[in-house]
């Protein structure tokens, strides 16, 4: 009998360890979750890097806010023109003609036209003593100061009201081109070596 029992005991404590075994195992800890996508990290700045300049571009303070480049702007007038008008004057038929002052005297003979940019006459250029061209000189004068006169044949006669004298003493006109050439050259920025030629034996 005690051994019968004995045996059930065992059997039960046998039944029973398991289980005790399961509920006081404790649960495996769950790993660390790993961090995939670390922070990135800032760069140390370095000094000798320049950041890339931007698009926008800073006016220079030494230029000057109006260029020295203009535009002309078309005028709102027809493109085409089909007739000469009473009143206006050819180019063409200035050039070369003798200019007369109120006395009758031939005081010189337009030997060229000044224009602006917009096309209106400025002046015209006088060339005026010398002999058959020699020793004459240039002498630009203001467009207004000038009347020309249309005859019934067509002939435009140039008249300035002023004296020969005036004219002769009046300073010469130079162009764009004639001042240019009077700079003086500017230096070269080359330096310039010589070879001493070496000495023979």
């Amino acid at each position: 009998m005690k051994t019968l029992m004995s045996a059930t005991a065992i059997a039960a404590l046998l039944a029973v360890t398991p289980v005790m075994a399961q509920e006081t195992t404790p649960a495996p800890t769950a790993p660390a979750e790993q961090q995939l996508n670390p922070p990135l990290q800032q760069a140390p700045s370095d000094p000798a890097v320049t950041p890339a300049p931007s698009d926008t571009m800073t006016p220079d303070p030494a230029m000057p806010a109006d260029s020295a480049a203009t535009t002309t702007t078309p005028s709102d007038g027809p493109m085409f023109i089909e007739r000469q008008e009473a009143g206006e004057v050819l180019v063409s038929d200035l050039v070369g003609e003798t200019i007369y002052n109120s006395q009758e005297e031939n005081i010189g003979t337009v030997s060229d036209v000044i224009t602006t940019e917009n096309g209106q006459i400025r002046a015209l250029v006088v060339e005026v003593g010398g002999f058959l061209g020699i020793g004459a000189k240039d002498v630009a004068v203001n467009y207004d100061r000038f009347m020309v006169v249309t005859s019934a044949e067509s002939e435009n006669r140039v008249v300035l009201d002023t004296p020969r004298e005036s004219l002769e003493s009046a300073p010469d006109f130079m162009t764009l081109a004639e001042i240019a050439a009077q700079q003086p050259a500017q230096p070269s920025t080359g330096t310039d070596t010589m070879t001493a030629p070496s000495a023979t034996q």
